[in-house]
């Protein structure tokens, strides 16, 4: 026999040969025994593919994150009969992934014929869409600026674990008002969750505040204008509405004012009032000096009209802060010739100095000029001086009062002695002696004195009118001054009055006169009689 040949033994007939080459062996035997035999080989080939079917259907379809079970695949065979145990399966479903999945079945029969590959399609699917549950507090009410809201909710997804959470916030912390939160997810397959809608409430319940920054309390100003100045803040309301209780916060008239201020935010939260109080103030006082005067003693002529020498000169001056809108006085000072010689002080309460204040408790004025005072100032005593008097109110507006006064050498300080060198009725000349006192001027020593010709006057002791023509030869202390008389229809004594003002050309000057008469006219008692009109009166005489 052949390689690969079996040797079977007898067969029935009918009988199937296995798969591969067998030799058979062919023997005839007649009735007689007689028998005769041939071989020959028998081959049997299995070229049939086994043959797989599908548990189920061609494709299945499931939802995501349920899980899947394969209903699996059977297979036969025509030679090996009943290949199922043999089936092969492939692939795989992963049902947390959304997708589609192929599986294979294959097999392969004991001849080694293999089957054609079998394939089932499974779609996993996620329609289920996202759930989003809530867990901030809904219907939040929170203070404008001050508080925050609180967001939160939670996503569930069965499949798509990278969905997010869409959160869309609206809500403006710095503005009163209703707002929404929305909270929305969408999974990679398109499933859309229910909106979940969270409420927020920002409410401005807090007023505002303010400060007044200017004017001050009680300001007094003489400003043109005044603005009241404020600082004003909201934790909410950038644009607050100030309102005044009177004008608009800017005022020019003067007056006394007590404003009062409020902030009001758009909520309708007032701060606390605020009150200022000032006045405008652009008048100046009113000052008045009653003493010293221009002309202490108007019936005397100058210099004797004025103060003399070793004198003391009461201070009396008042102050009066006028205007409809005064404020009232808060410093006063006084001075002589620049120098400050009384200073009121800063009051600060208005009422300013009051006259009574410059006399003692006794009534005695305590504000006085004499040469102490002067000296003290680095002043002369002698000559003419300039006393003001500055009241000054709360608004910074200064009044003053000015006067002239001037400190001489009165009558019996010096001495003037006239002697007659031609006396005649209607003429002649006289000769004047001028002796200068020595005076002790704060330390200035005077002791000479010039004479201003235009202030001397030839008067008569009697009657009648004159005139003369002067000429004033200054030769040491001797004045020659010649005049003449009108005559008149009735007699006229010669009883002549020289009249006049004696001057230091660097200060000091004190008034003279003597008389020289001839012939003076008697009355009654045997004296002369005295000159007319009371006590001579110093004038320039016609040239």
């Amino acid at each position: 026999m052949s390689a690969g040949t079996r040797e079977t033994e007898a067969l029935d007939v009918g009988s199937t040969f296995d798969i591969g080459a067998t030799a058979v062996t062919a023997q005839a035997v007649d009735i007689h025994g007689n028998s005769a035999s041939c071989g020959f080989a028998v081959t049997v080939a299995d070229t049939e593919k086994p043959v797989i079917s599908l548990n189920g259907s061609l494709g299945a379809t499931v939802e995501c994150h349920t899980g899947y079970t394969d209903a699996g695949a059977g297979a036969s065979d025509n030679c090996d009969g009943d290949l199922s145990g043999a089936v092969v399966p492939g692939g795989s479903v992963d049902t947390e992934e959304p997708g589609t999945y192929l599986l294979t079945y294959n097999a392969t029969d004991s001849a080694g014929n293999g089957t054609d590959e079998v394939t089932r399609t499974v779609t996993v699917e996620d329609t289920i869409a996202p759930v989003i549950t809530l867990t901030a507090p809904d219907n939040q009410v929170v203070e404008c600026s001050t508080q925050v809201h609180s967001t939160g909710a939670l996503l569930e997804e069965a499949c798509d674990r990278a969905t997010q959470l869409i959160v869309t916030d609206n809500v403006d912390p710095a503005v009163p008002g209703d707002y929404t939160v929305t909270y929305d997810a969408v999974d990679a397959s398109g499933n859309r969750a229910a909106r979940v809608v969270q409420h927020v409430s920002v409410a401005d319940s807090v007023a505002p505040q303010l400060a007044i920054t200017s004017p001050g309390i009680g300001d007094c100003l003489n400003e043109e204008a005044v603005t009241i100045g404020y600082e004003a803040s909201d934790e909410c309301d950038q644009a607050l509405q100030i309102v005044y209780s009177e004008g608009t916060g800017v005022y020019t008239e003067e007056g006394n004012y007590s404003i009062t201020v409020t902030a009001v935010d758009a909520e309708g939260n007032s701060s606390p009032a605020r009150t200022v109080s000032f006045t405008i103030d652009r008048t100046a006082p009113k000052a008045v000096v009653a003493s010293p005067v221009e002309e202490p003693y108007p019936q005397m002529s100058y210099p004797a009209s004025g103060y003399c020498y070793g004198e003391t000169i009461p201070v009396f001056f008042s102050a009066e802060d006028v205007g409809p809108w005064a404020g009232g006085i808060i410093h006063e000072a006084v001075f002589v010739d620049g120098a400050l010689l009384f200073d009121g002080g800063e009051t600060g309460n208005r009422d300013g100095l009051l006259t009574d204040e410059l006399y003692d408790e006794d009534g005695a004025p305590q504000l006085l000029i004499d040469a102490a005072a002067l000296c003290g100032l680095d002043l002369g005593t002698l000559g003419e001086h300039v006393l003001s008097v500055e009241a000054m109110d709360c608004a910074g507006n200064t009044g003053v009062a000015e006067v002239l006064f001037e400190i001489v050498l009165c009558l019996g300080d010096g001495d003037v002695v006239v002697k007659p060198e031609s006396l005649k009725q209607t003429g002649g000349v006289m000769t004047v002696f001028l002796t200068m006192p020595a005076v002790d001027d704060c330390g200035e020593i005077y002791g000479s004195a010039d004479i201003d010709p235009g202030g001397l006057a030839l008067m008569a002791l009697t009657t009648g009118s004159w005139a003369y023509s002067e000429r004033a030869d200054l030769d040491g202390q001797k004045l020659v001054i010649k005049f003449r008389r009108s005559a008149f229809d009735e007699p006229i004594g010669t009883a002549f009055m020289l009249y006049g003002t004696f001057l230091d050309e660097d200060g000091p000057a004190f008034a003279g006169f003597d008389a020289v008469m001839k012939n003076p006219p008697q009355d009654q008692s045997g004296e002369s009689p005295e000159p007319a009109g009371g006590k001579p009166k110093g004038g320039k005489g016609k040239k």
